[in-house]
């Protein structure tokens, strides 16, 4: 999997030449857009078709589908993108298209307004959150903070988590068990904590909040045997071990935490603000479920964002002035204000927050711990020499391994340093020659 993104890495180098497939040489032709359906709805390109007479081609997003484009030079104008995880390596390789200027001339995005959290969609070739802006997140969340069942720790005689001071991850392990039901047969009626599924975004996070890091300064190198990186990993070990929650060995048969965390088959989970859209959507959720702030390995807050999911401008976009347009409709018109109201993450431009949903005591409670989550955050910084996806791939199939007792944690550290160390040295020779 992890040779695979290297392949398609020296095609997507290759292709930088070539031109996209999009038809159209201004507002009023044509663009393609690959993009979650659930995010960009039918009725939203509708009324964009019908407003400005750009046609638009709507495709689910696919990744290897997507590698397999921009191979071929026929990128989608659009593309979803993940703003805290890619961008880097989009800039570098040339293949998002920089929106300073468009932002400049726009008369209903303002860069002002823009909320700092979308500065992860800023590179400068050297830093992360400095430099031109590559793409707009289309809302954003600081994605370590912690929802949690009320009625479950109450259940369980336990002091509920504080909405102003962060939990230990080693306190998260001890409430994990306390929290944890077993059933017949081996079964487990309601785990302690949130689906084990360690990447190199939480892991960062993680040790961010311990004065560590896992890249190097100069981005070209991991290392996962320090200190700091060796106690994040044994604590995914040490919750896999104890069966807190699903895991890499225990998998959640949901694949994500909403649907267990809504059926109290979960009682907390690692998510953001954007994750009140799930409570909300609940028929009890919403008496129970309230949001803490993000924990810490060491002694240091800091509570990033791991997404700030958006989209981005194909460089190879044969129409980007209709493309923006898009981007300026779905972001500052009708599609920005219906997302702000249904609470599903915080509205990329500040003048939108106005309409986040304040009728419910969960939605007043989560949007208190949120605002003052926002002193504490900051940008993660990745490598624009190895796709996050790929050092992912490499992480989930070695921690099994620990957690299974076939290796020990250093091992296992040791062996992702090396692995993802050889992906990035791939990634510098196809970038620099």
């Amino acid at each position: 999997m992890a040779g695979a993104a290297v392949v398609v890495g020296a095609l997507v180098l290759s292709a930088c030449a070539a031109a996209a497939d999009s038809t159209g040489g201004g507002p009023g032709g044509k663009i393609s857009i690959m993009a979650n359906s659930g995010e960009i709805l039918p009725e939203q390109i509708e009324a964009f078709t019908k407003e400005t007479g750009i046609e638009v081609t709507f495709s689910e997003f696919d990744q290897t589908k997507l590698n397999a484009m921009i191979a071929a030079g026929k990128a989608p104008d659009i593309i979803r993108g993940s703003g805290a995880a890619e961008t880097p390596y989009l800039g570098t390789r040339g293949l998002a298209l920089p929106l300073d200027d468009y932002i400049a001339d726009s008369d209903v995005i303002d860069e002002d307004d823009l909320n700092v959290l979308g500065d992860v969609w800023k590179w400068d070739g050297a830093t992360q959150g400095e430099g031109p802006r590559y793409g707009l997140m289309k809302d954003y969340s600081q994605d370590t903070t912690i929802w949690y069942n009320k009625k479950a720790f109450e259940a369980a005689g336990l002091e509920v988590p504080s909405d102003d001071t962060p939990l230990t991850y080693d306190e998260i392990l001890e409430l994990g068990r306390k929290l944890t039901i077993p059933g017949g047969d081996g079964t487990v009626t309601q785990y302690g904590t949130w689906t084990q599924l360690p990447g190199i975004e939480i892991l960062s996070s993680m040790v961010a909040t311990a004065d560590g890091q896992i890249f190097a300064d100069d981005l070209r190198s991991v290392d996962f045997t320090s200190p700091e990186a060796l106690k994040a990993l044994q604590w995914y070990v040490d919750a896999g071990q104890a069966r807190i929650g699903y895991s890499l060995v225990d998998v959640n048969p949901d694949g994500w935490d909403g649907p267990p965390f809504a059926s109290e088959k979960i009682a907390m989970t690692q998510n953001g603000y954007w994750f009140s859209g799930i409570v909300g959507g609940s028929e009890t959720a919403p008496e129970w479920g309230r949001l803490a702030p993000a924990p810490v390995l060491g002694s240091t807050r800091f509570s990033p964002t791991t997404g700030a999911t958006g989209h981005y401008i194909s460089a190879f976009s044969k129409n980007p002035d209709a493309a923006w347009a898009f981007l300026e409709y779905y972001t500052a018109g009708q599609p920005g204000i219906d997302r702000a109201k249904a609470g599903w993450g915080l509205p990329a431009l500040n003048s939108l927050r106005e309409y986040l949903p304040q009728e419910l005591e969960y939605q007043k409670l989560a949007l208190a711990t949120q605002e003052k989550e926002e002193a504490y955050a900051g940008v993660l910084q990745f490598s624009p020499f190895v796709q996050t996806s790929a050092a992912n791939a490499v992480i989930q199939e070695i921690v099994p391994k620990a957690i299974n007792g076939d290796i020990t944690v250093r091992e296992a550290a040791e062996e992702i340093t090396e692995r993802t160390n050889e992906l990035i040295d791939q990634g510098i020779e196809l970038t620099e020659g």
